[in-house]
């Protein structure tokens, strides 16, 4: 649905972004979110497996991703309205992970020195998200919790980068895994 880079580039006018999904129909949906909430103009859609199809010789400030993520096997014990998403939308691998494996082994190629990776991460996901993140070189920011106070969101950078230091300063009263 392109929520994520659409609410982003609406709360940051400034910005422009890029869409990559490897569903044309997704692009699609998010193209018109991106008209009717009147960011459009500033969105680049990209039907890509990932970084496959983007310019190689581009860097991204910041790198935020809502990966498939749910493990091969635990697919079938969804509920009923999940299942009806298409698979590649679900489907993680083995333990959930290949997508976040994948977008890290990259961010040295896409993610500007100071940028900022951040990811939705599935249940019971973080702490090794967090992991594969650190094996890059990067540092974890931040892991904040949703409503239900499931650990959703890591946030990683390298040390000494202004996300680092500054941007993310709201988390200093939740617990930080840095």
């Amino acid at each position: 649905s392109g929520a994520i880079i659409v609410s982003l580039l609406d709360l940051l006018p400034q910005s422009k972004g890029t869409a990559v999904d490897i569903s044309a129909a997704a692009l699609v949906v998010a193209g018109e979110n991106a008209e009717n909430i009147g960011v459009g103009e500033r969105l680049t859609l990209v039907e890509s497996d990932l970084f496959s199809k983007l310019d190689c010789n581009k860097k991204f400030d910041i790198i935020v991703s809502n990966p498939p993520y749910i493990p091969a096997a635990a697919i079938a014990g969804l509920a009923a309205d999940v299942q009806k998403e298409p698979l590649g939308a679900l489907d993680g691998g083995a333990d959930g992970l290949d997508f976040y494996r994948r977008i890290v082994s990259g961010c040295e190629i896409w993610l500007q020195p100071d940028g900022l990776l951040a990811f939705e991460v599935g249940i019971d996901q973080a702490q090794s998200v967090c992991q594969l993140c650190r094996q890059a070189g990067l540092i974890v920011t931040a892991v904040r919790k949703d409503y239900a106070e499931i650990e959703r969101m890591v946030f990683a950078t390298r040390e000494g980068t202004y996300y680092a230091d500054h941007l993310l300063e709201f988390t200093r009263d939740r617990k930080s895994t840095r």
